[in-house]
């Protein structure tokens, strides 16, 4: 048993060295958010750079049976800060059998019906919806960018403008901040939503400050009309299409951007069967995305000297659902079998590999549990739950976190289909607001009373550090 001990240490010492740099990035994302509430707290006056106003943009959703939530999202991107003139609302009902489109309609969306029961998902009904504005539209270009979100969302009425100046910058692909409808519901809405802003302020703001490239999660992402045209149209199809979205580009040189200014909030799964079909339907997808980038995310890594670390970061995204559980299994399998060809060793060895079992379970817990803190800690204002709530996800965080482990092996024998999942939590922007919506964005001017002189940006933090 002795190698097999030798093996696992050599297994951590690998993952340890690999997620390396993610220590750097969680360094770099602590000093950002010191130095925010530092300056912010000063004032200090700097130029605030604002987007050009002049870009054409249009919001694309596509919905399957969401006539309970859409008219709240359609809504609330009606009242974007940003020039009415600029911007449309475009809304496919994906094989729909409830009143979707006549909600999205009357709410004052453009509206496109599908019905197609051999190609479904996401990216299928994101294809249609795009060849129907290139027909009716004379182009691609009809818009300079496009703005994907799922029905469940509700978006901050400064969203676009803040997205258009990250956009101008040159950047042709920007993701935004998540925030959630429904942290407060249960320790799996908590879970999802401490992950996702742990996403958002510890891994794309650092990415963003070294300039490597954000990865887009699932919605609320702006890319340009140039990428339809370069791709003949949309070609990503596999049960997770935003991380497909992701490697292709980073594999091609191209880096995603990301502003911590655009806010949206999304509702997540309530019930842990919904939970459990939709994190193995991801995790496959993450499977999907390795199989079909991995090689060039690989081959490519040190092609370019601006694009070595997003591509490794990518990869390390990627890889460690697959190769590293893969691994842990591997040799637990392994120990089993030697355990039963030597049962008078196996025997002695029992407490220790107990041991050590409770050890690797007790640090899984505890470095989570760090994580939670420290995200939760510092995204506090932004959290809409009661104060027992955030202390009590901090604590939860890590059981969600580990229900990913037997969630990865399922996904390596299932292969899951795209599946709805219900949305009920029908909060308006406005609901949000009132719910102390004004604690939400630190760096957004649409709640702080104008003043004379202006605030440091996300940019000016940035340079900061640099």
């Amino acid at each position: 048993m002795e190698f097999i001990q030798v093996l696992s240490l050599i297994l951590g010492i690998v993952m340890a060295v690999a997620y390396l740099y993610q220590i750097v990035y969680f360094l770099v994302g602590m000093t950002a958010e010191v130095r925010t509430r530092l300056i912010t707290s000063k004032r200090l006056p700097l130029p605030d750079p604002e987007g050009s106003g002049k870009n054409r943009y249009a919001f694309v959703i596509a919905a399957r049976n969401e006539a309970n939530v859409i008219g709240h999202l359609i809504d609330s991107l009606h009242l974007q800060s940003y020039p009415k003139e600029l911007f449309d609302i475009y809304v496919i009902a994906d094989n729909c059998d409830d009143d979707t489109a006549n909600v999205a309609r009357e709410a004052g969306a453009h509206v496109y019906e599908r019905n197609d029961q051999k190609l479904k998902g996401k990216g299928y009904a994101l294809t249609e919806l795009f060849e129907n504005i290139k027909r009716d539209f004379g182009g691609y270009d009809a818009y300079d960018g496009y703005i994907v979100f799922d029905a469940d969302n509700i978006v901050d009425s400064n969203y676009l403008r803040e997205m258009d100046k990250e956009f101008c910058k040159g950047t042709r692909v920007v993701t935004s901040y998540r925030n959630s409808k429904n942290f407060g519901t249960n320790w799996i809405t908590s879970g999802y939503s401490v992950a996702f802003m742990r996403e958002a302020q510890y891994l794309n703001r650092p990415r963003r400050i070294l300039n490597s490239s954000a990865t887009v999660s699932g919605t609320g992402y702006l890319f340009s009309c140039e990428i339809l045209e370069e791709k003949g149209g949309w070609p990503y199809h596999i049960l997770t299409e935003d991380l497909a979205l992701t490697a292709d580009l980073v594999v091609n040189g191209e880096k995603i951007g990301y502003s911590s200014t655009a806010v949206f909030y999304d509702e997540q799964p309530e019930k842990f069967s919904q939970s459990w079909k939709q994190r193995v339907r991801w995790t496959r997808g993450f499977y999907q995305v390795i199989y079909t980038y991995g090689k060039g995310l690989l081959k490519n890594m040190f092609k370019d000297k601006d694009m070595w670390l997003s591509r490794y970061d990518v990869f390390m995204f990627l890889a460690p659902s697959l190769f590293f559980n893969l691994a842990t299994v591997a040799l637990s399998i392994l120990a089993v079998i030697l355990n039963i060809v030597d049962m008078h060793n196996a025997s002695k060895l029992a407490p220790d590999v107990g041991l050590s079992f409770l050890s690797g379970i007790a640090g899984f817990y505890a470095l989570n549990l760090i994580q939670g803190l420290i995200t939760v800690v510092s995204e506090w204002k932004k959290i809409r739950a009661t104060t027992g709530r955030k202390i009590a996800s901090i604590f939860t965080y890590p059981l969600y976190m580990f229900t990913y482990i037997p969630i990865s092996l399922v996904a390596l024998i299932v292969r899951p289909q795209w599946v709805p999942i219900s949305h009920k939590v029908t909060k308006s922007i406005e609901d949000m607001n009132s719910e102390g919506a004004e604690k939400v964005k630190e760096f957004s001017k649409e709640n702080v009373k104008r003043r004379e002189e202006t605030v440091y940006t996300e940019e000016d933090l940035e340079e900061t550090l640099e």
